[in-house]
């Protein structure tokens, strides 16, 4: 997959930036007195980590104007090495426009974990067009992939809106375009009818595509009659089709996830690339906190395409990049070293001194 070699970012994604409340001492979310505060989103957490591996990575997203929240998040972007336009709007009245706000009980044994999401009123959802100066970034400054996850293509109207009209302006010069479909539930509730088409049309523009079983089947009506969902012979036929319907795509993605209580997980993952099938067995891990988990994978295969890896490295790199996410309690990782990614799937554990 050649990338645009004089491109001055690395990777950009269109964002809603928010916080993560997580109850202490591990108490359930209905009866804890004080919480832990994380800055997150899906985008970012796959940002994190390449922006600490060394990749320049920048989110398109919307702040409010002397807001304590937007101040906190614009601070944990600028540790974590992710780049933003100051792009704010005036919050003249307590009754208008916040930042997302996640609840999170993580899971232990055999209670599962639990996520509420309180998302109303994002002002991410206030974003245009013409916020964003795209001469500059696609034609002046260039950008090698543009990261797209369903979470925001699903927020409203107008956030699809922008999202394919940005992807559109990528396309056209020369960039990738990735898209996590990440489907929820409750993003969905009600609205099928309405996102669908979105969502296929977003799929028609894509270069690289993470999608799950139950993603293409829902979403982009690929149904493969298999009895075993496990057995290479299924993904490969479903690679196969989506190939046929979406002809324009180069990669595909999916992982595979075999739950044996909230904390004992064996984790895989399936790749199509140039008509040939890729797969990692699942293998046996030990899960802390399975939030973001996903968004480390992508970003491993992210930073592995523009490395130049070959697939079955950057895909062995992807999962233990996941596997790195999924031991610690926060969202997102930041690996100091690419050493520490490979320690993981080499199944290195002898301490470092």
């Amino acid at each position: 997959m050649k990338m645009k070699q004089d491109a001055y970012y690395d990777v950009v994604s269109l964002t809603s930036m928010g916080l993560r409340m997580s109850p202490n001492d591990g108490k359930l979310l209905h009866m804890a007195n004080s919480f832990s505060i994380q800055v997150t989103s899906a985008e970012s957490n796959v940002l994190t980590p390449l922006a600490s591996l060394g990749l320049m990575v920048k989110v398109l997203t919307k702040f409010i104007k002397d807001n304590p929240m937007s101040h906190r998040i614009k601070q944990a972007l600028r540790q974590r090495g992710i780049l933003y336009d100051d792009n704010d709007i005036v919050q003249d009245s307590p009754w208008g426009l916040r930042h997302q706000i996640n609840f999170v009980e993580p899971g232990v044994g055999r209670k599962p974990p639990v996520v509420f999401n309180d998302r109303a009123n994002e002002v991410a959802k206030t974003l245009r067009i013409d916020d964003i100066d795209m001469a500059d970034l696609f034609n002046h400054k260039g950008v090698k992939i543009l990261h797209i996850s369903g979470l925001f293509l699903a927020l409203s109207e107008q956030t699809a809106k922008v999202t394919l009209s940005l992807v559109k302006q990528a396309k056209a010069s020369g960039t990738k375009i990735s898209f996590d479909i990440n489907y929820r539930p409750s993003f969905w509730l009600d609205r099928k009818k309405q996102l669908q088409p979105i969502f296929q049309e977003m799929v028609g523009y894509s270069d690289i595509l993470f999608a799950s079983v139950f993603d293409c089947e829902t979403i982009l009506d690929q149904r493969i009659h298999k009895d075993a969902r496990s057995d290479q012979t299924y993904f490969k036929a479903l690679f196969k089709s989506l190939m046929k319907a979406c002809p324009n795509l180069s990669y595909i993605i999916t992982k595979e996830r075999i739950i044996e209580d909230a904390n004992h997980h064996a984790f895989g993952a399936y790749a199509w690339r140039d008509n040939q099938m890729y797969h990692i067995e699942p293998l046996p891990i030990t899960v802390v906190d399975r939030v973001g988990g996903g968004d480390a994978f992508t970003g491993g295969i992210l930073y592995g395409l523009l490395s130049d890896m070959p697939v079955h490295k950057h895909l062995s790199f992807a999962w233990a990049m996941s596997v790195l996410a999924m031991s610690v309690d926060t969202d997102y990782v930041m690996p100091l070293t690419e050493q520490d990614i490979w320690d993981i799937w080499h199944n290195n554990p002898h301490m470092k001194r």
